[in-house]
């Protein structure tokens, strides 16, 4: 029975040891995942700060593109008004012309076609 009992008691130890053992490895496990976990939210939070940067970044650049746009836009109708304006008053010099011309076309007086002609 002495015998059965150091053997027993040798058995009781090593429970012991490998239940301490794996005490251990839980607690480290544990530490780990709270480790893991505070890892992971702070990567989730860097990831929302550099996302959160880069769609205000595409915000800004979308309105600058917007505002490009549009100053070109202004330029481009206000060239075309322009230039809309100006062919308006050649048109109307050349109406303006074409009004002294007619009547030299009908007349039969060579004195007043030469007179009116050099003037033209």
């Amino acid at each position: 029975m002495a015998k059965k009992q150091e053997e027993l008691k040798i058995k009781k130890r090593n429970f012991i040891q490998k239940t301490t053992d794996l005490k251990k490895e839980v607690h480290q496990c544990k530490k780990a995942v709270v480790s893991f976990e505070r890892s992971a939210q702070a990567a989730v939070e860097n990831s929302d700060r550099i996302f959160t940067e880069i769609i205000r970044s595409i915000q800004n650049i979308r309105a600058e593109v917007r505002k490009k746009i549009r100053a070109q836009k202004h330029k481009e109708v206000r060239d075309a008004e322009n230039h809309i304006q100006m062919l308006e008053q050649e048109i109307v010099k050349l109406q303006k012309e074409n009004c002294k011309v007619e009547p030299l076309l009908r007349t039969e007086n060579h004195v007043y076609f030469f007179k009116v002609l050099k003037n033209i």
